[in-house]
């Protein structure tokens, strides 16, 4: 296929939504020869701050000379960003020659695999044939019954904060969604978790003790005044990600990459050297741009948390119907001057006016425009911040304008 052929195809793919359930992704590896054996699996499930971790992770690992592959979701540049190997994009001429072989192989075995699933496989292909020394693996969706989980042994588990969201679909409390993201411990596995409310953590232990898991939770890290941080042994880190919350994040990855590397200098040097755009992403200037995945009502609390230093605060506000935006809302509202509110690109996209009406009940000046005309009419703004937040999906296209901006007022 060609590279329009391979989007068309997964496009086609798309309209059989989501399907969590483990026996067609298990079909499918054995259809593809199991790529996912030999490969040193670290799975990475939970509710916020999975992207970040990963980047740490990977940053650490990569710092101590290994080839770690990394398989993410959703991107906020392009579609090849989903696919990496020691941070650079799959190419676009190779991304055709993974699915064509995922797409030959299902139909071949008369499998029907969702997009996910068949991403989720040709992920696995692309890692294995470049021989990575890692492959860090995000969960799409829960955990136990999600695609990446398909795979019979993993290196670890990692399980970042759990909080509610998609709760009509993992359920509607704390423990239901633990439940879910505790399904990827493997037995006589081991798993790393970062601080947990006692609700999750409870869930987590019962879990790693059916399966004879070892359970290794994070300590808080201490955090000084000049912005470094300690962790254990490893003391005055410092990271480049912005965002009072990434230094949980951190902390969580250190654990991992103490246990795997014991090396402090890969933990130091990764850490600095560390990107993940989206996240708490600041653009200098007058005003300043933030841009930040907060979509569920946790990342609007760290939102909020990063924000506290920041005066004259507009938002440009973009979230998915299917979350819970009318708790984001009263939980941001109240740190903003104006609020501009956008319709994400996705048949999952709330509506900018629907939105609207939620932030009008809590100030007065709210506004719903396309994305274009919000970052344009937000350059007016001098003085202050402006933080472009919500879905991941027109993150991306945000930066682009922004930087496209500034670079025609020089």
């Amino acid at each position: 296929m060609t590279y329009e052929q391979t989007m068309e195809y997964l496009t086609g793919l798309s309209k059989f939504g989501i399907k969590l359930g483990l026996d067609n992704m298990r079909a499918l590896l054995d259809a593809t020869g199991h790529p996912e054996n030999g490969q040193k699996i670290i799975h990475i499930a939970g509710t916020n701050g999975k992207g970040s971790t990963g980047a740490f992770i990977a940053a650490g690992l990569m710092s101590a000379g290994y080839r770690v592959g990394r398989y993410v979701s959703p991107t906020v540049f392009c579609y090849e960003e989903r696919f990496q190997v020691n941070g650079s994009f799959i190419p676009k001429n190779e991304l055709p020659l993974y699915i064509t072989a995922v797409k030959d192989a299902a139909e071949a075995a008369g499998i029907t695999p969702t997009v996910f699933e068949a991403e989720t496989a040709a992920a696995l292909l692309f890692f294995k044939n470049r021989g990575c020394d890692f492959t860090l693996l995000e969960v799409g969706m829960g955990g136990r019954l999600d695609a990446t989980n398909a795979a019979d042994k993993t290196y670890c588990s990692v399980i970042t904060p759990i909080a509610l969201d998609h709760t009509a679909i993992l359920g509607d409390t704390i423990a239901k969604i633990a439940f879910e993201k505790a399904g990827i411990i493997k037995p006589n596995g081991i798993v790393f978790s970062a601080v947990q409310t006692e609700e999750a953590a409870e869930v987590l232990k019962r879990a790693a003790g059916e399966k004879n898991a070892r359970l290794i939770f994070c300590a808080e890290p201490v955090i000084h005044n000049d912005g470094s941080f300690d962790y254990g042994e490893y003391k005055n880190l410092k990271i480049s990600l912005k965002g009072q919350y990434q230094y949980q994040n951190a902390a969580l990855a250190a654990e991992v990459l103490k246990h795997i590397t014991n090396s402090e200098s890969a933990v130091r040097d990764g850490f600095a050297a560390t990107e993940w755009a989206g996240r708490f992403q600041v653009i200098e200037g007058d005003p300043v741009f933030i841009f930040d995945g907060a979509h569920n009502p946790q990342g609007a609390e760290a939102l909020v948390k990063g924000l506290e230093n920041y005066k004259n605060i507009t938002y440009i506000c973009g979230i998915f119907a299917d979350k819970d935006y009318k708790k984001m809302v009263s939980i941001a509202a109240p740190l903003a001057r104006r609020v501009i509110t956008v319709t994400p690109p996705s048949p999952r996209g709330l509506d900018a006016a629907e939105l609207k009406k939620e932030f009008l009940k809590y100030l007065p000046d709210v506004t719903a425009m396309p994305l274009e005309a919000a970052i344009k009419t937000a350059f007016n703004y001098k003085g202050g911040c402006v933080a472009v937040f919500g879905s991941l999906s027109f993150l991306g296209e945000a930066i682009g304008i922004v930087k496209e901006q500034k670079n025609g007022q020089r």
